[in-house]
């Protein structure tokens, strides 16, 4: 089903992620990357604003278009997209 902001993915409640409060694993020009958990399970979560960038808004849509098709041992899975209360960001688990 779609999530708030019409990218169609598994939508994760961000009720069922925690957030550590350790540094950023990394940070790039279309956002962060934290580590997380997601039922338990140890993920990394890249929290990417949403707002009025239309080319940061497609790269992202691309992204995650691309890595839900993509299945490879070297490569992180995408597990869903959950948008936080307030809907300034779009999360990729």
């Amino acid at each position: 089903r779609p999530v708030d902001d019409g990218v169609p993915a598994g939508t994760i409640a961000t009720t069922e992620i925690n957030l550590d409060d350790m540094p950023a694993l990394g940070r790039g020009h279309f956002g962060v990357v934290v580590r997380g958990a997601w039922r338990g399970v140890p993920v990394a979560i890249k929290q990417a604003p949403v707002g009025s960038d239309e080319a940061a808004a497609r790269a992202m849509n691309t992204e995650l278009s691309a890595l839900r098709q993509l299945r490879h041992p070297l490569i992180v899975s995408l597990l869903g997209t959950a948008v936080p209360p307030g809907g300034k960001e779009l999360w990729a688990v």
